[in-house]
């Protein structure tokens, strides 16, 4: 199975990915080596359909087919869609990570790989075109867990942080990018406007670290 890591500061991303049947699954942890708690991006909050209330969506993600033929997943903030503006921005939420900690996580996306977001779930297939891509990446978002930027979510569970004053998280955040190499797959892009947002290069892909 393919592995690659990425560092920024005193967290580290380690990353797998497989393919398993129809879907392509990040297994992936952070470790904090540093001294101070940081929040890792994790969920977005949506309405529970049977009692309505709030809860986490661990699988909740933002993809794009970036510039470098990659298909770019990201667990972070999403982008709002060009001449959108929602009755209330989707705040994401985010679990501590304490010093000297590690976190586990798993994903799964269905192939073929499509663009989608919280503000954009997936649609009908005559909204996207068939792209080729030469390699897949998941990007995740940390900030610094400071008092005033952060609080407890605690309308939707206990260990649920949210961003509070996001104008100053935008300034604080950091991204760990894990790439790889890609084989004959093929990304859904949208044909209509779609927010594809333009991140610093991914770290190149392991030699041999296909999918």
């Amino acid at each position: 199975m393919p592995s690659t890591t990425a560092t920024v500061g005193d967290i580290t991303l380690t990353c797998d990915i497989a393919r398993v049947e129809d879907s392509i699954v990040f297994t992936y942890s952070l470790a904090n080596a540093g001294r101070a708690a940081v929040l890792v991006i994790d969920a977005s909050p949506v309405a529970d359909p049977g009692t309505g209330r709030r809860r986490a969506d661990e699988t909740s993600v933002t993809t794009w087919l970036g510039a470098d033929n990659h298909a770019h997943v990201l667990k972070g903030t999403a982008p709002l869609p060009d001449g959108v503006e929602p009755e209330a921005a989707i705040t994401p939420l985010g679990v501590r990570l304490e010093p000297g900690k590690t976190i586990e996580r798993r994903l799964s996306e269905r192939l073929p790989l499509s663009e989608h977001s919280p503000y954009a779930p997936p649609g009908n297939l005559r909204e996207y075109r068939l792209a080729p891509i030469q390699g897949v990446a998941l990007t995740v978002e940390i900030l610094p867990a400071l008092p005033g930027l952060i609080a407890e979510a605690r309308d939707i569970a206990r260990g649920w942080w949210r961003v509070v004053d996001p104008e100053a998280a935008a300034g604080l955040v950091q991204r760990l990018t894990c790439a790889f190499r890609a084989r004959g797959l093929f990304m859904l892009a949208r044909r209509g406007d779609y927010p594809r947002p333009e991140f610093a290069p991914a770290p190149a892909p392991q030699e041999g670290s296909a999918v």
